[in-house]
C-alpha cells in the first residue's frame, strides 16, 4: 500500500503502489501503481492506469495515499456520515422542497431529480 511517512511533504515522498480504501467505490481493495500525485479539479488526486492503460485518477482521499480520516478512525464504522455530510444533505433537501413547491423559479421539481 502507498502511505505518507509521518515527515513526508511531497509526492515523491510516497511508494509507488496505492489501494483504493474508499468502502463504496467499486475499485475498493484494488492495488494500482502510482502514476501521480497531483492538485487537480480543487483536491489531491492519484493517477494510475486501469486495466486498458489509460490513465485515469481518484481523489486521494479515496486511497491509502492520504492519512486516515480521524472522525472515521473513532467512529469506528458506526457512523455514515459526518456532521457536515448531514448538513449538506439538508440543504439539498431544503433546496429540492423549495423547488417543488415554487413555480417558475426554474428550481428543480422532483419528477426532474
Amino acid at each position: 500500500a502507498c502511505h505518507r511517512s509521518s515527515t513526508a511533504s511531497h509526492p515523491s515522498d510516497l511508494t509507488e503502489v496505492f489501494e483504493v480504501t474508499h468502502p463504496f467505490h467499486p475499485l475498493f481493495g484494488h492495488e494500482f501503481e502510482l502514476v501521480a500525485y497531483r492538485h487537480t479539479w480543487g483536491e489531491n488526486r492519484v493517477m494510475y492506469r486501469d486495466g486498458g492503460g489509460r490513465v485515469c485518477s481518484l481523489p486521494a482521499s479515496w486511497t491509502s495515499v492520504a492519512p486516515p480520516d480521524p472522525y472515521v478512525m473513532l467512529s469506528a464504522d458506526r457512523s455514515l456520515l459526518r456532521l457536515d455530510d448531514l448538513l449538506t444533505l439538508v440543504h439539498v433537501v431544503q433546496q429540492l422542497s423549495l423547488g417543488e413547491t415554487s413555480e417558475g423559479d426554474g428550481g428543480l421539481r422532483s419528477e426532474e431529480v
